[in-house]
Protein backbone atom coordinates (compact mmCIF):
# COMPACT_ATOMS: atom_id res chain seq x y z
CA UNK A 1 0.00 0.00 0.00
CA UNK A 2 2.92 2.28 0.60
CA UNK A 3 4.48 1.73 -2.30
CA UNK A 4 1.23 2.29 -4.23
CA UNK A 5 1.24 5.83 -2.14
CA UNK A 6 4.30 6.39 -3.12
CA UNK A 7 3.60 5.99 -6.83
CA UNK A 8 0.31 7.99 -6.99
CA UNK A 9 2.44 10.71 -5.70
CA UNK A 10 4.96 10.17 -8.12
CA UNK A 11 2.54 10.77 -11.46
CA UNK A 12 0.95 13.94 -9.48
CA UNK A 13 4.11 15.63 -9.35
CA UNK A 14 4.74 14.93 -13.07
CA UNK A 15 1.61 15.43 -14.42
CA UNK A 16 1.95 19.42 -14.67
CA UNK A 17 4.97 19.69 -16.22
CA UNK A 18 5.64 16.49 -17.89
CA UNK A 19 2.48 15.35 -19.65
CA UNK A 20 0.99 17.13 -22.60
CA UNK A 21 -1.85 16.64 -24.65
CA UNK A 22 -0.42 17.10 -27.51
CA UNK A 23 -0.78 13.61 -29.30
CA UNK A 24 2.45 11.72 -29.50
CA UNK A 25 3.75 11.93 -33.46
CA UNK A 26 1.83 15.20 -33.85
CA UNK A 27 4.97 16.93 -35.17
CA UNK A 28 6.18 14.36 -37.51
CA UNK A 29 2.67 14.04 -39.08
CA UNK A 30 2.72 18.06 -39.21
CA UNK A 31 6.07 17.99 -41.33
CA UNK A 32 4.55 15.90 -44.00
CA UNK A 33 0.71 17.81 -44.26
CA UNK A 34 1.80 21.32 -43.95
CA UNK A 35 2.77 23.33 -47.00
CA UNK A 36 3.45 26.20 -45.67
CA UNK A 37 6.78 27.58 -45.62
CA UNK A 38 9.19 26.69 -42.83
CA UNK A 39 9.27 29.18 -40.34
CA UNK A 40 12.87 30.34 -38.58
CA UNK A 41 13.74 28.86 -35.62
CA UNK A 42 16.52 29.99 -34.67
CA UNK A 43 15.84 32.63 -31.74
CA UNK A 44 18.20 34.78 -30.41
CA UNK A 45 17.80 36.30 -26.61
CA UNK A 46 19.37 39.58 -25.54
CA UNK A 47 19.03 41.10 -22.56
CA UNK A 48 21.69 44.25 -22.06
CA UNK A 49 22.96 44.22 -18.80
CA UNK A 50 21.79 41.45 -17.38
CA UNK A 51 22.90 37.63 -18.11
CA UNK A 52 21.55 36.62 -14.92
CA UNK A 53 17.44 37.72 -15.84
CA UNK A 54 18.52 36.41 -19.64
CA UNK A 55 19.67 32.80 -18.43
CA UNK A 56 16.38 32.29 -15.96
CA UNK A 57 13.64 33.31 -18.54
CA UNK A 58 15.79 31.71 -21.39
CA UNK A 59 15.79 28.49 -19.02
CA UNK A 60 12.62 28.93 -18.36
CA UNK A 61 11.59 29.49 -21.78
CA UNK A 62 12.76 26.34 -23.35
CA UNK A 63 11.31 24.09 -20.73
CA UNK A 64 7.65 25.20 -21.69
CA UNK A 65 8.54 25.03 -25.06
CA UNK A 66 9.79 21.69 -24.62
CA UNK A 67 6.52 20.79 -22.56
CA UNK A 68 4.54 21.82 -25.87
CA UNK A 69 6.40 19.05 -27.40
CA UNK A 70 8.40 21.45 -29.37
CA UNK A 71 12.38 19.95 -29.62
CA UNK A 72 14.69 22.66 -28.47
CA UNK A 73 18.91 22.86 -28.71
CA UNK A 74 20.42 25.76 -26.53
CA UNK A 75 23.26 27.17 -27.08
CA UNK A 76 24.77 28.43 -24.15
CA UNK A 77 27.07 31.53 -25.89
CA UNK A 78 26.95 34.84 -23.41
CA UNK A 79 30.60 34.14 -21.75
CA UNK A 80 30.07 37.64 -19.52
CA UNK A 81 29.92 37.10 -15.67
CA UNK A 82 27.60 35.73 -13.77
CA UNK A 83 24.67 32.88 -14.23
CA UNK A 84 24.45 31.23 -17.20
CA UNK A 85 21.86 29.05 -18.61
CA UNK A 86 23.75 25.66 -17.98
CA UNK A 87 23.78 27.14 -14.58
CA UNK A 88 20.20 27.68 -14.10
CA UNK A 89 18.91 24.22 -15.66
CA UNK A 90 22.50 22.40 -13.23
CA UNK A 91 19.73 20.39 -11.52
CA UNK A 92 17.79 18.71 -14.14
CA UNK A 93 20.82 18.61 -17.07
CA UNK A 94 22.63 15.31 -17.02
CA UNK A 95 26.21 14.91 -18.53
CA UNK A 96 27.42 12.26 -21.35
CA UNK A 97 23.83 11.22 -22.32
CA UNK A 98 24.67 12.79 -25.92
CA UNK A 99 28.50 13.86 -26.89
CA UNK A 100 29.21 17.14 -26.22
CA UNK A 101 26.03 18.24 -24.46
CA UNK A 102 24.02 18.25 -21.40
CA UNK A 103 20.51 17.21 -21.42
CA UNK A 104 17.41 17.53 -19.75
CA UNK A 105 15.14 14.16 -20.21
CA UNK A 106 11.74 15.16 -19.83
CA UNK A 107 8.92 12.69 -19.11
CA UNK A 108 7.26 11.53 -22.33
CA UNK A 109 8.55 14.69 -23.88
CA UNK A 110 11.53 15.94 -26.17
CA UNK A 111 14.61 16.01 -24.54
CA UNK A 112 16.49 19.72 -24.10
CA UNK A 113 20.45 19.74 -25.14
CA UNK A 114 22.44 22.16 -23.75
CA UNK A 115 25.79 22.96 -25.33
CA UNK A 116 28.32 25.18 -23.78
CA UNK A 117 30.76 27.61 -26.01
CA UNK A 118 33.44 27.36 -24.05
CA UNK A 119 33.87 23.73 -24.58
CA UNK A 120 32.05 22.91 -28.02
CA UNK A 121 34.04 24.36 -31.25
CA UNK A 122 32.18 26.52 -33.69
CA UNK A 123 31.60 24.25 -36.04
CA UNK A 124 29.28 22.89 -33.82
CA UNK A 125 27.24 25.74 -33.31
CA UNK A 126 27.35 25.97 -37.63
CA UNK A 127 26.05 22.43 -37.49
CA UNK A 128 23.28 23.34 -34.87
CA UNK A 129 21.89 26.16 -36.65
CA UNK A 130 21.50 24.83 -39.80
CA UNK A 131 19.34 21.59 -38.39
CA UNK A 132 17.17 23.92 -36.67
CA UNK A 133 16.50 26.02 -39.65
CA UNK A 134 15.14 22.92 -41.01
CA UNK A 135 12.07 21.63 -38.89
CA UNK A 136 8.94 23.45 -38.19
CA UNK A 137 8.76 21.58 -34.28
CA UNK A 138 12.75 22.68 -33.44
CA UNK A 139 14.05 25.55 -32.16
CA UNK A 140 17.14 26.77 -31.27
CA UNK A 141 17.70 29.12 -28.55
CA UNK A 142 20.84 31.07 -28.24
CA UNK A 143 22.24 33.47 -25.07
CA UNK A 144 23.86 35.88 -27.38
CA UNK A 145 26.06 38.34 -26.06
CA UNK A 146 24.89 41.35 -25.44
CA UNK A 147 26.27 44.04 -28.01
CA UNK A 148 25.10 45.37 -31.05
CA UNK A 149 28.21 43.75 -32.96
CA UNK A 150 27.51 40.40 -32.24
CA UNK A 151 24.18 40.63 -34.75
CA UNK A 152 25.98 41.68 -36.95
CA UNK A 153 28.96 38.89 -36.53
CA UNK A 154 26.18 36.02 -36.83
CA UNK A 155 25.55 34.56 -40.15
CA UNK A 156 22.37 32.50 -39.68
CA UNK A 157 19.02 34.47 -40.18
CA UNK A 158 17.36 34.24 -36.94
CA UNK A 159 14.06 36.11 -35.05
CA UNK A 160 15.02 37.73 -31.62
CA UNK A 161 13.67 38.14 -28.19
CA UNK A 162 14.93 41.45 -26.31
CA UNK A 163 14.52 41.40 -22.12
CA UNK A 164 14.53 44.83 -20.84
CA UNK A 165 13.75 47.23 -17.68
CA UNK A 166 11.56 50.31 -18.96
CA UNK A 167 14.00 52.77 -17.88
CA UNK A 168 14.39 55.19 -20.41
CA UNK A 169 18.40 54.41 -21.43
CA UNK A 170 17.03 50.20 -21.80
CA UNK A 171 14.39 51.33 -24.05
CA UNK A 172 16.93 53.10 -26.47
CA UNK A 173 18.98 49.94 -26.38
CA UNK A 174 16.03 47.92 -27.45
CA UNK A 175 15.12 50.73 -30.11
CA UNK A 176 19.21 50.49 -31.22
CA UNK A 177 18.56 46.54 -31.68
CA UNK A 178 15.69 46.52 -33.49
CA UNK A 179 17.21 48.64 -35.78
CA UNK A 180 20.59 46.82 -36.60
CA UNK A 181 18.17 43.75 -36.73
CA UNK A 182 16.11 44.96 -39.41
CA UNK A 183 18.99 46.67 -41.28
CA UNK A 184 20.41 43.33 -41.47
CA UNK A 185 17.52 41.74 -41.80
CA UNK A 186 14.17 42.60 -42.80
CA UNK A 187 12.39 39.45 -42.32
CA UNK A 188 13.66 39.03 -38.70
CA UNK A 189 11.16 39.28 -36.10
CA UNK A 190 11.68 40.79 -33.05
CA UNK A 191 9.47 39.97 -29.52
CA UNK A 192 9.91 42.34 -26.70
CA UNK A 193 9.68 41.47 -22.95
CA UNK A 194 10.08 43.67 -20.23
CA UNK A 195 11.69 42.99 -17.11
CA UNK A 196 9.39 43.78 -13.78
CA UNK A 197 7.75 46.84 -14.98
CA UNK A 198 5.52 47.52 -11.85
CA UNK A 199 2.36 46.79 -13.14
CA UNK A 200 0.67 45.10 -16.59
CA UNK A 201 -0.95 48.19 -17.38
CA UNK A 202 1.95 50.27 -16.84
CA UNK A 203 3.84 47.27 -19.51
CA UNK A 204 1.40 47.72 -21.87
CA UNK A 205 1.07 51.55 -21.60
CA UNK A 206 5.24 51.79 -22.27
CA UNK A 207 5.08 48.98 -25.18
CA UNK A 208 2.23 50.94 -27.00
CA UNK A 209 4.59 54.18 -26.70
CA UNK A 210 7.76 52.09 -27.61
CA UNK A 211 5.82 50.40 -30.55
CA UNK A 212 4.91 53.80 -31.72
CA UNK A 213 8.32 55.32 -31.74
CA UNK A 214 9.74 51.94 -33.56
CA UNK A 215 7.28 52.21 -36.31
CA UNK A 216 7.45 55.72 -36.84
CA UNK A 217 11.25 55.23 -37.52
CA UNK A 218 11.52 51.94 -38.84
CA UNK A 219 8.01 51.16 -40.28
CA UNK A 220 8.25 47.85 -38.65
CA UNK A 221 6.23 46.38 -35.66
CA UNK A 222 7.85 44.72 -32.76
CA UNK A 223 5.80 42.04 -30.94
CA UNK A 224 4.61 42.10 -27.35
CA UNK A 225 5.83 39.10 -25.52
CA UNK A 226 4.77 40.07 -21.91
CA UNK A 227 6.42 41.14 -18.96
CA UNK A 228 8.68 39.10 -15.89
CA UNK A 229 7.26 39.75 -12.72
CA UNK A 230 9.80 39.32 -9.85
CA UNK A 231 8.52 37.29 -6.62
CA UNK A 232 10.43 35.84 -3.62
CA UNK A 233 10.08 32.26 -5.56
CA UNK A 234 11.72 33.43 -8.72
CA UNK A 235 14.70 35.01 -6.47
CA UNK A 236 15.28 31.30 -4.47
CA UNK A 237 14.89 29.29 -8.06
CA UNK A 238 17.17 31.44 -9.00
CA UNK A 239 19.40 31.08 -5.74
CA UNK A 240 19.05 27.34 -6.05
CA UNK A 241 19.57 27.02 -9.68
CA UNK A 242 15.84 25.44 -10.10
CA UNK A 243 13.82 26.52 -13.16
CA UNK A 244 10.72 28.58 -11.37
CA UNK A 245 8.33 26.62 -14.17
CA UNK A 246 9.10 23.26 -12.47
CA UNK A 247 7.83 24.53 -9.13
CA UNK A 248 4.27 23.59 -7.61
CA UNK A 249 3.78 26.57 -5.56
CA UNK A 250 1.80 29.50 -6.06
CA UNK A 251 3.93 32.48 -7.76
CA UNK A 252 3.15 35.68 -9.73
CA UNK A 253 6.78 35.12 -11.75
CA UNK A 254 5.92 31.57 -13.03
CA UNK A 255 2.60 32.75 -13.95
CA UNK A 256 4.43 35.29 -16.30
CA UNK A 257 6.99 33.25 -17.57
CA UNK A 258 3.76 30.80 -18.64
CA UNK A 259 2.12 33.47 -20.33
CA UNK A 260 5.17 34.94 -22.34
CA UNK A 261 5.90 31.33 -23.80
CA UNK A 262 2.09 31.11 -24.54
CA UNK A 263 2.49 34.62 -26.25
CA UNK A 264 5.29 33.30 -28.36
CA UNK A 265 3.26 30.27 -29.59
CA UNK A 266 0.32 31.92 -30.09
CA UNK A 267 1.91 34.59 -32.40
CA UNK A 268 2.59 31.92 -34.54
CA UNK A 269 6.07 31.13 -34.32
CA UNK A 270 5.97 28.02 -33.01
CA UNK A 271 2.87 26.12 -35.54
CA UNK A 272 1.55 24.04 -32.67
CA UNK A 273 -0.90 21.31 -33.94
CA UNK A 274 -4.10 21.36 -32.46
CA UNK A 275 -4.05 19.91 -28.96
CA UNK A 276 -0.71 21.28 -27.47
CA UNK A 277 -0.70 22.40 -24.05
CA UNK A 278 -0.22 25.43 -22.94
Amino acid sequence: MEERKRLGRGLEDVSRFYLSSRPRGASERTRKSDSQPVTRHVIRIFYPGSSLIKSCFLANFALELARNRFHVDIWDGDRSEGIRVGTMLQQVVRQGLYPGAGTVKLYGLPDILVYDADVQPEGKLHDLKESSCLERDRFFLVSTPDSLESVLEWDTAFDAILLAPIDGASLLRCYAYCKVIWERDPSSRVHIAFDNPGSETRAHEIFSRFSGFVKERLSRDPHFLGCLVHDDLLEGSIAEHKPIVLSYEASAAKDSLLAMSASFIESGQGHAPTGSAI
